[in-house]
């Protein structure tokens, strides 16, 4: 019996630990509800990758969080569409802004951008610019998903200045289940990222610019 047991352990060990490699979180489709004024025809829309462990090499540009297997041990969660963070995000406002009926151009900017260089890079098309710096964003899961966001989102105008700016960042646990946490991460990251972002392109500074 306690042989069986012991067993019957074992494989449930190693059925969360194969269950945590390979998870990804769908995060281009986290389209945010928007308003804009209906001043501006066209938009440009970029997303710059900040966090520590991507300019230092240590992540690549796809890593989303971290799913843990039967003994804690971490496997990278990476975003489903297999482009960077950074290009999901910037996809969901752009597809978010289109519902608004403006035109909308995406800029790619390098993590290593300065911001003096990004911002010239912006202002270069002559629209106004919706510019979202990545800090932080990593989900943890393992018996529940926890979530640590840092993002911030500023306006650009045609002459190269920030005209609003808004910051959302803090840890909390988004949701849980101790019987299958990793499709709960699948199932809640995403909303979660549309919730943000609907709090930072929402705030009355930011709406105004729109």
């Amino acid at each position: 019996m306690q042989t069986r047991t012991l067993s019957s352990l074992l494989s449930f060990v190693l059925l969360l630990t194969g269950c945590a490699v390979g998870v990804t979180h769908q995060l281009d489709t986290a389209v945010p509800a928007v308003r804009t004024t209906g001043n501006q025809n066209t938009f440009v829309v970029s997303t710059q990758d900040r966090r520590p462990y991507v300019l230092s090499g240590k992540k690549p540009e796809t890593f989303v969080g971290l799913s843990r297997g039967g003994f804690g041990n971490p496997f990278d969660v990476n975003t489903a569409s297999g482009n960077a963070l950074a290009t999901d995000i910037s996809k969901a406002i752009a597809s978010a802004l289109l519902t608004q009926g403006v035109h909308v151009d995406i800029v790619v900017l390098s993590p290593r951008d300065s911001e003096p260089a990004a911002l010239e890079k912006l202002s270069a098309s002559k629209n106004k610019a919706v510019l979202v710096t990545i800090s932080e964003w990593k989900s943890d899961t393992m018996y529940t998903v926890s979530l640590h966001y840092d993002l911030t989102v500023a306006i650009v105008g045609t002459d190269g200045r920030i005209s609003a700016r808004k910051r959302v960042f803090g840890s909390e646990e988004v949701t849980g289940s101790s019987w299958n946490p990793l499709e709960i991460s699948r199932q809640a990251v995403p909303p979660a990222l549309k919730r943000k972002l609907e709090e930072l392109l929402g705030a009355p500074e930011i709406v105004s610019e729109l």
